[in-house]
């Protein structure tokens, strides 16, 4: 599930020592929630994705298991695909890696993405 940017009286999201991840409230950018956890956090209609193990402690694999995250990609990237204006995603990074050296490139292209140059694109069409 894709949801608007929430906006929390006396709580504010910083930059993490070492972590280049800010939360910014502007549209294409999108919190994703799986089973009631914030699980996903989408920028600039999913140009960057970011899993948010990293602020939890916990491996990306044990945050959001494989089939959970198959399931919640194709969620989202069919919300973002309905966004006005929205003719394709193109991500290219993926926990601030670019996102054809991850394990993600994997998960991406069984969706249906391609590879362009250092990106990978997903096409209504091609979405699986």
């Amino acid at each position: 599930m894709t949801v608007k940017w929430p906006a929390v009286p006396g709580v504010a999201f910083a930059r993490k020592p070492g972590n280049d991840l800010v939360f910014a409230r502007k549209p294409g950018n999108d919190l994703v929630f799986r089973g009631g956890r914030w699980v996903l956090w989408c920028e600039n209609n999913g140009r960057r994705m970011h899993t948010l193990h990293g602020l939890a402690d916990a491996p990306e694999e044990a945050w959001l298991p494989e089939e959970e995250r198959v399931q919640t990609l194709r969620a989202v990237l069919q919300s973002v695909l309905k966004k006005p204006g929205v003719r394709k995603v193109v991500i290219e990074t993926w926990n601030g890696e670019p996102v054809l050296d991850t394990p993600a490139a994997g998960t991406l292209r069984q969706l249906g993405a391609e590879a362009d140059r250092a990106s990978l694109v997903l096409w209504p069409s091609s979405l699986r």
